[in-house]
């Protein structure tokens, strides 16, 4: 559904008290999209897989698509394709409002 497009990661805001907000934008290309699970598998193309936190919500825009969604990065890890995220979707997919 969403694969092969590019999604933007941005921090909306942290779960643990004292760590910081991070306002970094992270590019990511979706590989694989899990509907049952609300699952997207991601490889990071722009930014430090280390300054993505497991522990904050995310902002998740879809750019192809004009959708976005919230959710939280369930798994980091790097692998032969490279810097990979599982990012867990919360509350389904909302359209973006151009205004």
């Amino acid at each position: 559904m969403y694969e092969g497009s590019t999604a933007i990661l941005k921090m909306l805001h942290v779960y643990l008290e004292g760590e910081p907000m991070d306002e970094n934008e992270y590019r990511c290309r979706i590989t694989e999209y899990d509907p049952e699970r609300e699952y997207m598998y991601m490889t990071l193309e722009e930014g430090d897989l280390t300054g993505i936190s497991l522990d904050a919500e995310y902002d998740c825009r879809i750019c192809e698509e004009d959708v976005s969604c919230q959710g939280s990065v369930r798994e980091r890890y790097f692998d032969k394709e490279g810097s990979r995220l599982v990012f867990s979707v919360e509350n389904g997919f909302y359209k973006n409002n151009l205004n």
